[in-house]
């Protein structure tokens, strides 16, 4: 399963880190302007021990408020970023 899970894991961190791109700030000060901890969003912390680490819902809610995105705009990046369309 995990292997399955794969893409939707790169994506939704490749939406992050394009929205810390758009602003121009890096992963880890989106991290803190979005209330979470300067290593939060780190690459090295985003699979231990080979498992998957997911962003919480609370997480994505405060990163999109921040970024004034709406879910939608959002569900479109991470497709983008799985180079899928509708």
């Amino acid at each position: 399963m995990n292997g399955d899970l794969q893409w939707h894991h790169a994506a939704i961190w490749a939406a992050i880190d394009e929205i810390a791109a758009r602003n121009g700030i890096s992963a880890s000060r989106l991290s803190i302007l979005s209330g979470g901890d300067s290593t939060a969003f780190n690459p090295s912390k985003r699979i231990k021990d080979g498992e998957y680490r997911w962003p919480s819902t609370e997480t994505i809610a405060k990163v999109l408020a921040f970024a004034e995105l709406s879910y939608a705009e959002f569900g479109a990046l991470i497709d983008e970023k799985a180079g899928r369309t509708l």
